[in-house]
């Protein structure tokens, strides 16, 4: 009887002890979910935000670009319409020499 009395009470105590590292393991177990949750959220804000840096890089060399042909355009136009009015200056010049020369 002492025998069983003692085997009871440690299966007692064995009882009482598992629940205990059973809840501390479960406990762990959540913490380390935690932990990765929090790590690949992490992980996953900076990659959106790295995402959106590399678009607004994108968005402003386009827009630079877009500039940088736009004044080129300009050039190009300043450059043709002097030609023009020199090409037609130097026409008239001629056309006015070649009356005077008509005289």
């Amino acid at each position: 009887a002492e025998i069983v009395a003692e085997l009871k009470h440690a299966h007692s105590q064995l009882n009482e002890d598992m629940p205990s590292k059973a809840a501390a393991r479960i406990q762990a177990e959540l913490r380390a979910m935690a932990a990765r949750v929090e790590y690949s959220s992490k992980r996953a804000t900076a990659a959106a935000d790295a995402k959106r840096a590399a678009e607004a890089r994108r968005a402003a060399t386009t827009q630079r670009r877009a500039r940088s042909k736009a004044r080129s355009e300009l050039r190009a136009a300043c450059t043709l319409q002097r030609g023009m009015r020199c090409y037609f200056a130097r026409r008239e010049l001629t056309q006015k020499l070649a009356a005077v020369d008509a005289q």
